[in-house]
C-alpha cells in the first residue's frame, strides 16, 4: 500500500476508501503509481433514482390493470391468505434484494416478508438481544442489521430516507402474493432484503434530494452477495459506464444471481444513451434490462412505451408496466406514528416500477425451479414475452422497443419455468460492447501508470477532507453534493479489492 503521508485510507470488506489531497486525477495516479494492487483509476460516478413524481394517490385499486396484463387473474389475492402455508422452517427462503433507499419495516404489508439474519438473532454470550445490543455479532461489519443494512450508516438502519425503496419493495410482494393466490404455492420462500445505500444530500434542508454513488452501490451489492441474495432489484442507474460497477456485477452473476435493472427514463435510445446497469446486458447474460409500458386497459393489445420511457431493440430486453402503477405500500410513517398520505395509495411512474415486477416474477420463477440458472431464467422470461399488436395495422406495438418486442408474462413465465430444464451455465460470454465509446470495441481500463494489480481506484469529487461523510461509515450525508454542486482539489478514492 502507498505510505504517501497525504492519504489516508480505511477498510470495509472488499472496498478500501481513500482520501487523498490533490489538484488533479494525474496526481492522484502519481502520488498512487507504486501501490501495485491496482489496476486501474477511474472516477466515482453518481447514482440516481429511475422514478419520476408521484402521479397520484387514492383508494386502492385491486383490478389495476397492470396486475392483468401480466396475466394475473386474481383481483384482491388478500382474500386468499387463509390459505397461505407458513414458510417451513426447513425451506430456505429465496431472498430479494432491493437496494435503495431502504423501506419501511413496520410496514403492515411488508413486515411479513422482510428476511432475518440469523447472525444478528438470538441471546449473546452476555445475555443480551443480539438485535439491539449494538454489537456486529455476526462480524460482517454491519451493526444489527436484523431485518436489513444501510451501507451508508454500517447498521441496520434500513428504514426508508424517502419512500421509493418501499414502493419498489411493494411490488416485488404484491407479485408474490398473486403468485401465491395463483396456486404457485413456493412462492411463500420469497422474502425481502432492503438494503439502503443512497442518502439525504439536500442543498436546503427539507428539499428531499436524495444521492447515491458507485462505489456505495457496489458496496450494497457486495452485501446481497454476502447474505445469499438470489434477486437484486436496482431501480436506479447513471449515464456514464464503470468499469468497477460492470465488474461486481460480473462477479454476482457468476455466483448465479438474477439481475433485474431499470432501464432509465429519458425517453431515449439507449443504443445511443446508454444508462447503466441496465445498458451491460449484453455482457451480462443473467442481467435483464426492463423499460415501461402504459396500460389503457386489460387487453393486451392495449398497450404503448410509456412516453417517459428509454428503448432499444439491443439494449432493452423485456418491457413491464411503468406508468401510474398502484400498489400496498401507502406512505411512511412519521414521527407521530401516522401515515402521512392517510389510508392511500401511492401511484408512482418510471422503469423504477417495471423493474421491480420483473424482479418478483423472475423470484417466483426460482422459487419454482431452484435448478434453473440465472441465465436460464432470463431465457424463460424473454421466451414467454407477450407481443402485443396493433388490431388495425397487425404491426407489433412495441417494435424495436425491447429485445423481444414484447412485455412481460407473469403466469406463463410461472408455467415454462416448472417445465423448463436446467441449459445453461452463468459463464460470461464474449463481449464486443465497449459502453463508454458508442458500443463499438471490448471495455477498456483506465490504467493506473504504476498498477497491474487487482484492484480499482474509484475516485469523487468532495468538498471536505472531513471523513464524516465517508460512504462506508459515518454520516455520509452530502458525500455526492459536491459532484452536483462544486469543483474541489480534494479527491476521495475507493478500492475495490479483487476476491482472487
Amino acid at each position: 500500500m502507498n505510505d504517501n503521508p497525504r492519504i489516508r485510507s480505511t477498510t470495509l470488506h472488499h472496498v478500501r476508501s481513500i482520501v487523498a489531497e490533490a489538484s488533479s486525477l494525474e496526481e492522484i495516479k502519481a502520488q498512487l503509481s507504486s501501490d501495485l494492487s491496482i489496476s486501474y483509476i477511474e472516477e466515482d460516478k453518481p447514482i440516481h433514482l429511475a422514478t419520476l413524481q408521484s402521479d397520484n394517490y387514492g383508494e386502492q385499486i385491486n383490478n389495476s390493470p397492470y396486475l392483468k396484463i401480466l396475466g394475473f387473474k386474481i383481483n384482491n389475492p388478500s382474500q386468499y391468505s387463509a390459505s397461505f402455508s407458513p414458510l417451513n422452517s426447513s425451506d430456505k427462503p429465496l431472498l430479494v434484494a432491493i437496494i435503495d433507499t431502504g423501506m419501511n419495516l413496520e410496514h403492515p404489508f411488508l413486515k411479513p416478508t422482510l428476511s432475518t439474519n440469523d447472525g444478528e438473532t438470538g441471546l449473546d454470550a452476555n445475555g443480551n438481544d443480539k438485535t439491539t445490543n449494538g454489537i456486529d455479532d455476526d462480524h460482517n461489519g454491519y451493526v444489527d442489521d436484523v431485518n436489513g443494512v444501510s451501507v451508508v450508516d454500517k447498521n441496520g438502519d434500513a428504514k426508508d430516507i424517502q419512500y421509493h425503496g418501499t414502493h419498489v419493495s411493494g411490488l416485488v410482494k404484491t407479485i408474490r402474493d398473486h403468485a401465491l393466490a395463483s396456486g404457485y404455492s413456493a412462492a411463500i420462500k420469497i422474502q425481502i432484503l432492503p438494503i439502503r445505500f443512497f442518502y439525504k444530500c439536500e442543498v436546503v434542508p427539507g428539499d428531499g434530494q436524495i444521492c447515491g454513488s458507485v462505489s456505495s452501490a457496489m458496496t450494497a451489492l457486495d452485501y446481497a452477495l454476502s447474505r445469499g441474495a438470489k434477486v437484486i432489484n436496482m431501480s436506479w442507474g447513471s449515464d456514464t459506464y464503470s468499469q468497477a460497477l460492470y465488474e461486481t456485477l460480473t462477479e454476482l452473476y457468476q455466483n448465479d444471481i438474477t439481475l433485474v435493472a431499470a432501464a432509465g427514463n429519458n425517453a431515449l435510445n439507449v443504443d445511443d444513451h446508454p444508462f447503466f446497469p441496465a445498458a451491460l446486458n449484453p455482457c451480462l447474460p443473467g442481467l435483464i434490462s426492463v423499460n415501461s409500458i402504459t396500460t389503457a386497459g386489460e387487453n393486451e393489445n392495449s398497450v404503448s412505451l410509456s412516453s417517459f420511457s428509454n428503448y432499444s431493440s439491443q439494449f432493452v430486453n423485456i418491457s413491464a408496466p411503468g406508468h401510474s402503477v398502484y400498489n400496498n405500500t401507502f406512505g411512511l410513517l412519521s414521527s407521530s406514528g401516522s401515515y402521512p398520505f392517510g389510508d392511500k395509495f401511492i401511484a408512482l411512474s418510471g422503469t423504477s416500477m417495471a423493474s421491480p415486477l420483473v424482479a418478483g416474477i423472475t423470484a417466483v420463477m426460482r422459487s419454482l425451479n431452484p435448478s434453473l440458472s440465472a441465465h436460464d431464467i432470463k431465457d424463460v422470461l424473454l421466451s414467454s414475452a407477450t407481443i402485443p399488436y396493433d388490431l388495425n395495422t397487425n404491426i407489433k406495438i412495441l417494435s424495436h422497443k425491447n429485445q423481444v418486442d414484447g412485455y412481460t408474462n407473469a403466469i406463463k413465465s410461472f408455467e415454462n419455468a416448472l417445465s423448463s430444464p436446467h441449459l445453461k451455465t452463468n459463464n460470461i460470454e464474449s463481449c464486443s460492447l465497449n459502453p463508454v465509446s458508442g458500443f463499438s470495441s471490448s471495455p477498456q481500463k483506465e490504467q493506473n501508470n504504476g498498477g497491474g494489480g487487482g484492484c480499482a481506484a474509484l475516485i469523487s469529487a468532495h468538498g471536505s477532507n472531513d471523513d464524516s461523510n465517508n460512504p462506508f461509515g459515518g454520516n455520509s450525508l452530502g458525500l455526492l453534493t459536491s459532484l452536483f454542486f462544486f469543483v474541489q482539489f480534494l479527491r476521495r478514492m475507493s478500492y475495490k479489492i479483487s476476491r482472487c
